[in-house]
């Protein structure tokens, strides 16, 4: 195993620890909706390591990478208001296995496979595997 790969294992491994403690703890992996999540997750984190271009970085790149600094800097606040508002403006908090969690679910597996989907075309349009 690289130590590359070993980095990517490591990621995966703390972010999805991450997760379940967001998630409420073990409890969250008693849940349908929660072992679907971190299975997504996980999904998610592979496509993308799969996916990723080696080599020079592009504008492209720095660009994406400027993105995720900036969308993670306002989904963090986001996540750290949302469940006060929620109980101040709803009767409690949504249901964890109500009928949006499974939409939820169902639009970040489709966005998953839309990743993978793209990553494939890009590979065919550059005529080779890169990684």
């Amino acid at each position: 195993m690289t130590r590359e790969m070993f980095g990517y294992l490591v990621l995966i491994a703390v972010s999805s620890v991450l997760v379940v403690l967001a998630g409420g703890g073990l409890p969250f992996l008693w849940r349908p909706v929660g072992v679907i999540y971190l299975g997504l997750w996980v999904m998610w984190w592979m496509v993308r390591f799969v996916g990723m271009q080696r080599g020079v970085r592009s504008t492209y790149d720095q660009k994406q990478r400027r993105m995720v600094v900036l969308s993670a800097s306002a989904v963090i606040p986001l996540l750290v208001i949302a469940p006060p508002w929620e109980y101040a403006h709803l009767a409690g908090s949504i249901p964890w296995d109500g009928p949006l969690a499974w939409v939820g679910l169902v639009l970040f597996a489709g966005g998953v496979v839309l990743q993978a989907a793209a990553i494939q075309a890009s590979r065919h349009l550059s005529g080779g595997s890169q990684g």
